[in-house]
């Protein structure tokens, strides 16, 4: 929704209440020519890297958080602390934590069966998906810093239906320009293993399966 809305308001749209964050993505978004930002949001690309760690990606793949694994120690750290602090609650089980990272649209052994996994319907003939493949990457290529770019990975969320907590490179790069590098990498694992506990304990009537 908040790329959408970036998106919006690159072209001229109605103007809406502005945040940090939505502020910093309008930055990061000045420089892209707007077909290719309206192609990067009309085909999804800024989940497919969260779509890959979901549902392609091997289970027992190591993870590593931010750009070079910077926050991965950090990340780890907390990550077991929280699931430690909470394991004799009743609330608890084993969360997988996930780090979401672009490059991995650049390996199209990826790329093809996670874009068969959402569009899988859309290939014909006429169109198929290494085409379609192919076009991603291209414009990907044309992105200031490219498969770093993050706007490709600039979320933060819990899968109910996965038990995973997903954080994405552009979630932490946004933090660091913000002064937040030491304390937001564990900030956002901490909110999202919230929201575990809220699905966990019943706190909403009718959990969604994605909470941000």
């Amino acid at each position: 929704v908040l790329g959408r809305e970036v998106h919006q308001d690159v072209l001229g749209g109605t103007e809406r209440c502005s945040s940090p964050s939505k502020a910093w993505l309008l930055e990061k978004s000045s420089s892209i020519e707007s077909e290719d930002l309206a192609y990067l949001f009309d085909n999804h690309l800024q989940s497919l890297p969260f779509a890959y760690k979901l549902y392609v990606a091997d289970r027992d793949e190591d993870q590593n958080f931010g750009s070079n694994g910077k926050y991965t120690e950090q990340i780890t750290q907390i990550h077991s602390k929280s699931q430690d602090f909470w394991r004799d609650s009743g609330a608890e089980d084993d969360i997988r934590l996930l780090g979401a990272h672009g490059e991995d649209l650049a390996d199209r052994d990826k790329l093809i069966p996670t874009l068969k996994m959402i569009f899988g319907r859309s290939y014909h003939n006429g169109y198929t998906v290494e085409e379609h493949a192919t076009e991603i990457q291209d414009l990907i290529e044309r992105l200031p810093g490219g498969y770093s770019n993050p706007l490709l990975t600039f979320n933060a969320f819990f899968s109910n239906d996965a038990g995973a907590i997903l954080i994405g490179d552009g979630y932490f790069e946004f933090q660091q320009s913000q002064g937040l590098e030491s304390v937001g990498p564990s900030y956002a694992v901490t909110h999202e293993h919230a929201h575990h506990l809220q699905v966990s304990v019943k706190f909403q009537a009718a959990a969604p399966d994605l909470c941000s």
